[in-house]
């Protein structure tokens, strides 16, 4: 089967998307380990410098190495958009390295194998599981919005820090696993 590797072209024009001026912004690492965005604003004006920067796909499926939004969150703890990288490809190296690392940040997951214990204290589901990153213990709040459907038959479990863990299909879990999972994952 051949696959057409053309990159997607949207015509994004006219719906309010801020796409940033890649010579006129610099991405960069802190000492503190934070990504910081430094947008230049011209003689006589000073720049505008972002922290704690972080990046998401816009069309992750569509689109997944193009328009990559760049985000940060403000004093108040909102969400706020920097502005758009329309092809990352045309950033520098070390900034097009820095994007991946975010981006791999941010959408990295971990898949379930086993379950090999669950326990319910103070409102929270206590998980000691068997991953494709080898063995982990969360905590996950039991509540509705924590476990959400995944395909057809799996579930995503967003832990206490809003880590991502997958069960791509209950029905392949080992029947004791699928058992301990429904008891507390039910819905």
């Amino acid at each position: 089967m051949e696959t057409d590797n053309t990159p997607t072209v949207l015509n994004l024009e006219g719906v309010g998307v801020n796409f940033l001026a890649l010579d006129q912004m610099e991405i960069i690492m802190g000492f503190d380990n934070f990504l910081y965005v430094v947008l230049k604003s011209g003689p006589g004006k000073e720049d505008l410098t972002y922290r704690g920067v972080f990046a998401v796909l816009c069309f992750p499926v569509t689109c997944p190495h193009q328009y990559v939004s760049l985000r940060y969150i403000d004093t108040s703890g909102e969400e706020r958009e920097i502005g758009v990288v329309r092809d990352p490809s045309e950033l520098p190296a070390e900034a097009r390295r820095f994007i991946a690392a975010s981006l791999a940040n941010y959408y990295f997951e971990f898949e379930i194998l086993r379950i090999f214990k669950i326990e319910l204290r103070y409102n929270l589901l206590m998980f000691d599981v068997g991953t494709d990153h080898g063995p982990r213990q969360f905590e996950m709040h039991w509540r509705g919005d924590r476990a959400q459907n995944y395909g057809k038959e799996g579930k995503v479990l967003f832990d206490i820090f809003e880590n991502r863990y997958i069960v791509r299909d209950i029905r392949k879990l080992s029947p004791e696993d699928q058992e301990l999972f429904t008891r507390f994952i039910y819905w």
